[in-house]
């Protein structure tokens, strides 16, 4: 079981950093700043912002917005 959610925790990482590419948000300022605690790390930042939910059916991850909509 734990296998199980490791891969789907690893494809929801390959999808956060897909989807901040795709939104071009790498130059964000949480990003650059050098005070801000996301600085250099893209990835904690795309887990930090976006939702991902497992499909019932397929029990796939999918991209369920903003955090903060």
């Amino acid at each position: 079981m734990m296998q199980k959610n490791l891969v789907m925790f690893e494809d929801i990482k390959k999808k956060s950093m897909e989807r901040l590419k795709f939104e071009e948000r790498l130059k964000d300022e949480k990003l650059v700043n050098i005070k801000s605690q996301y600085h250099n790390k893209p990835l904690e930042y795309a887990l930090a912002i976006y939702a991902y939910y497992c499909c019932y059916k397929c029990k796939k991850p999918y991209f369920g917005g903003h955090k903060d909509c």
